[in-house]
């Protein structure tokens, strides 16, 4: 049966030339002829010899059956060798053991790393070539068995499932459409699915799984709390099953664009944004140089650069630039060093241009002489008499009118010596900061009442405020007063003096001490004060509490001047003196210090753009609305839109109350580039605002994964590992291997053969070595003689 398979399993370069084997019968044929015909007469002198000629008769007839033999199969190779056999190894293979029947398993990682070209051909073409040439095999090793093709990013939708490798199913022509997507690929949760699917098939056929990948270190290598990666494949697969792991990917270098932000949370027209981009060297090489082109809706701006980037590392560059006109602008930056993945190499951003921030301030002691007015240094401070221009748009209220301002027009709230207001008041401000507002909160006369204080602002840690009052401590003569130093570097006390003798040039007569947990801390809110405000942008409501102390005191205890902790999505600021010069003489030092911090506060804490600035790949676009303004309509254009189609955007009405905003869920982003959404005002007309997704960061590392990496996850498996590289590519052709060398070395034996059995056959027989030599020697010597 072996052989029968084997011979089945020949295929000829040249069929034609198997005609030839008839010349395998010519010894046959010729022997038949020279064959002499002998009258036979019965001669008493040969009936001695004819006991002798019966017991030599039979050997003799072997022999000549045996050089015919010999002579007939060296024809039928010669014929053969001219029709160039060839064998396919997976026949071969199927010869040594693979029975047939078995479920092929492919599948294809499709995810955004896939897209690295080398030698101007992608990784994910590599991965196309790699799966086609598996069809094609399994089509001419066991067209029989059932196929089934999967997608990393989409394994819920297989492109075969159970097929078999036919014309009809068109599978080729499938594999030649498929593109790399912009999507991150998870392994273990498309393995998962995957094994899910497989699992459901009940067949009981064995399986041969081929994972055909580059293999990227961050996805593959890494340990979930699951498990490893390759963990669900390893659970459905028996001992018999095996896995054959295909990486087409080596070491790749990249650079890449991970994040850009403005420093701000706030950019406002016709004043400087500063803009800082951090860019990834993920080579072996530094690099050196790195230009970045800059973009503002269409117009460039000077390039931006990083002298170094070590290997393995991250830099940063900033720049300025300044938006004409209030709006929404798209902001572009690209690499100028170009390299084998472009995808990572151009970041977009979206700025929402304000004329102004919009800053309350509420004043806790107005009077008619400016120099006893709380808010009087604080207002010049940030809004100038003159051209200045501050960016920010100041209105000035006071404390009485605190309780019926509508908080959600402004950006920013500040509370100058303000008495503890009441609950209700206290209610709009904490949900005011929840959805991203700014509280800045300056303490006075009006706030020695601790306990007040605490019941009012800190209410246990879950109120505003980010210290707990603890005291009021005052200094009677001017000797005594106590200095500002900042606390750390940062942009916001930048020109606060140290914590040296310089410091004492701003003096402090009396203060609020706050309780300090060394700078931070964390308060879980209650459930009565956390309520239920729907999150801006989709970001849900966190009640971690840190605090950061950026100035202090220069007393014994060094007691916190100034803090900054996050209230939901907004943050406060707490200055534990006043804001005006009754408490200290900060507004009054010539220094600038006080006009610098309170600009810079004042933009630090602003509430940030109302939608995300740009998102990643696979994630869902939300978009947030006032209702005033906005109807519940709005579509979102992809990039490649009209050719694609528009999406209706869901409004979120489960978490709507009244006078929320919008909350509208869009489609997920499945394309780079820029998004539209086109929303409908409530005065009938429209407005388009982009929406940029960027690359996740994670894909842009795009080392590769070794064996030993992977090995935790295939124990107990029976794992073959075939390199897509140049013998692979060329198996297609050397899946015909051709065995005219074997047929010839043969041939040349049997020859060689028959040639010997005939001289063995014919010599002379009973006779010793010796006279055969001499024999031999008279013999020639004669026939010299005769001659």
């Amino acid at each position: 049966m072996i052989g029968v398979r084997l011979v089945l399993a020949l295929e000829f370069m040249n069929p034609a030339m198997l005609a030839g084997l008839a010349l395998a019968i010519a010894p046959i044929i010729i022997h038949l002829l020279s064959r002499r015909q002998y009258q036979r007469i019965q001669w008493g002198a040969t009936l001695f010899l004819l006991q002798a000629e019966k017991e030599t008769r039979r050997r003799f007839r072997f022999e000549q059956l045996l050089l015919v033999a010999l002579r007939c199969l060296a024809l039928g190779l010669l014929a053969l060798l001219i029709a160039r056999p060839f064998v396919k190894p997976g026949l071969i293979s199927s010869l040594l053991g693979g029975s047939g029947g078995a479920d092929r398993v492919l599948i294809l990682d499709d995810s955004a790393s896939a897209g690295y070209r080398v030698a101007g051909m992608t990784d994910f073409l590599r991965i196309q070539d790699s799966a086609a040439r598996l069809l094609s095999w399994i089509e001419q090793e066991s067209p029989t068995d059932p196929v089934w093709i999967y997608r990393m990013t989409e394994p819920a939708k297989p492109i075969a499932r159970g097929e078999r490798t036919t014309l009809q199913n068109n599978l080729p022509q499938k594999l030649k459409e498929l593109r790399p997507t912009v999507l991150p690929a998870p392994p273990r949760a498309a393995l998962e699915a995957i094994a899910r699917d497989l699992g459901a098939d009940a067949s009981g056929r064995q399986r041969t799984v081929y994972v055909i990948s580059d293999y990227q270190r961050s996805a593959w290598a890494a340990e979930t709390d699951e498990g490893a990666v390759l963990g669900p494949i390893r659970d459905i697969l028996t001992e018999q099953d095996r896995v054959v792991m295909i990486p087409v990917a080596k070491e790749r270098a990249n650079m890449a664009i991970i994040s850009a932000s403005t420093d701000r949370p706030q950019t406002v027209a016709g004043l400087p944004a500063a803009i800082s981009v951090t860019v990834a060297n993920f080579g072996a090489e530094p690099a050196r140089d790195v230009d970045i082109r800059v973009d503002l809706d269409g117009a460039a701006y000077p390039a931006a650069r990083i002298d170094t980037i070590g290997p393995g590392e991250t830099a940063q560059a900033s720049f300025e630039l300044t938006a004409p006109d209030p709006g929404t602008r798209l902001l572009t930056l690209a690499l100028e060093n170009s390299d084998g993945f472009d995808t990572d190499d151009v970041y977009r951003l979206t700025l929402d241009v304000k004329p102004a921030v919009r800053v309350l301030i509420v004043n806790g002691e107005p009077a008619t002489d400016p120099l006893d007015d709380e808010a009087f240094y604080l207002r010049n401070a940030l809004a100038p008499v003159g051209v200045f221009a501050s960016g920010l748009d100041v209105t000035v209220i006071t404390d009485a009118e605190l309780e019926g301002t509508e908080l959600s027009l402004y950006d920013v709230v500040m509370l100058c010596n303000v008495v503890p207001p009441r609950p209700a008041t206290v209610e709009s401000l904490e949900r005011f900061a929840k959805r991203g507002g700014g509280v800045a909160m300056f303490m006075g006369d009006h706030c020695e009442d601790i306990a007040a204080m605490n019941e009012v602002w800190y209410r246990a840690g879950a109120g505003i405020s980010p210290l707990r009052f603890e005291s009021t401590q005052r200094y009677g003569a001017v000797s005594d007063a106590v200095g500002l130093a900042r606390d750390g570097d940062r942009m916001i006390t930048a020109l606060l003096p140290g914590s040296g003798a310089d410091s004492a040039q701003i003096r402090v007569f009396a203060l609020l001490q706050a309780r300090d947990d060394d700078g931070a801390r964390e308060a879980t809110l209650t459930d009565d004060n956390a309520d239920s405000a729907p999150a801006v942008d989709g970001q849900a409501f966190s009640s971690a509490r840190n605090v950061e102390i950026i100035a202090r005191f220069t007393d014994d205890a060094r007691s916190p001047a100034l803090a900054i902790g996050s209230y939901g999505l907004g943050r406060v600021a707490l200055f534990m003196s006043s804001i005006d010069a009754e408490w200290n003489t900060w507004p009054r030092t010539m220094d600038g210090s006080f006009v610098v911090t309170m600009l810079e506060l004042a933009q630090h804490i602003a509430r940030p753009a109302p939608n995300a600035a740009a998102i990643v790949g696979g994630e869902s676009i939300e978009l947030s609305l006032p209702p005033e303004g906005y109807a519940p309509q709005v579509e979102f254009q992809p990039p490649d839109y009209p050719r694609a189609p528009a999406v209706p955007g869901v409004v979120r009405t489960e978490d709507a109350r009244l006078g929320e905003r919008l909350r509208v869920a869009g489609p997920m982003a499945s394309e780079l580039g820029v998004y539209q959404a086109r929303m409908t005002r409530t005065d009938g007309g429209s407005e388009s605002r982009p929406i940029c997704v960027n690359l996740s960061p994670d894909e842009s590392d795009l080392s590769v994964a070794r064996q030993r990496d992977l090995a935790p996850g295939l124990s107990g498996l029976q794992v073959e590992w075939v390199e897509a590289g140049s013998a692979f590519a060329d198996a297609g052709t050397r899946s015909k291997r051709e065995i005219w060398p074997t047929l010839l070395i043969v041939l040349v034996g049997i020859l060689m053969s028959e040639q010997y059995l005939a001289w063995w056959f014919g010599r002379p027989r009973g006779e010793s070595a010796s006279q055969r030599r001499r024999v031999g020697v008279t013999g020639a010597w004669g026939r010299t003689r005769n001659a």
